[in-house]
């Protein structure tokens, strides 16, 4: 499996989290990943993120990080294992609480822990507090992966 095709199946999966609707995900390298940094050039409407940070409601940014490969198999063919996490920030207007944040971090860690497709698999998701900063109140989830590919 490359690395497109873990992008792929990351960002897929977190789509289909079902309180996505209430916490819309900027992914890296996205027009909605973008906003946040142009925010007063955005008109409404064309992002959810955007709308999201204008209204105060929650948001989440999404990203993939690779960490190590290894080869685990010389026979005829080499396989490698590739390693890394999805990290996913979650962010919920400061001064509100933290039970949003803990809710929204709940809800990740169940719809991503121990799923197993196509021979990629994630394992038990770290929840970590950040704190507030900015006016918001931050948390993230790390949820490790691992998944083997064969060479071409």
């Amino acid at each position: 499996m490359g690395y497109e095709e873990i992008r792929q199946l990351c960002e897929m999966r977190q789509d289909d989290w079902p309180d996505r609707v209430i916490c819309p995900t900027a992914y890296d390298g996205t027009s909605d990943f973008m906003v946040i940094n142009h925010l007063d050039n955005t008109p409404e409407g064309v992002s959810e993120v955007a709308d999201a940070i204008r209204n105060r409601m929650p948001w989440c940014r999404f990203q993939i990080e690779h960490t190590d490969s290894s080869v685990m198999s010389l026979g005829n063919r080499p396989y490698t294992r590739r390693r890394g996490a999805v990290l996913i920030q979650i962010f919920t207007p400061d001064l509100t609480g933290t039970a949003q944040a803990a809710k929204l971090a709940d809800s990740l860690s169940w719809h991503w822990q121990y799923w197993y497709p196509w021979g990629f698999e994630t394992l038990s998701p770290e929840v970590t507090r950040v704190g507030a900063s900015n006016d918001w109140f931050h948390c993230q989830v790390w949820v490790p992966w691992r998944t083997m590919c064969c060479s071409q």
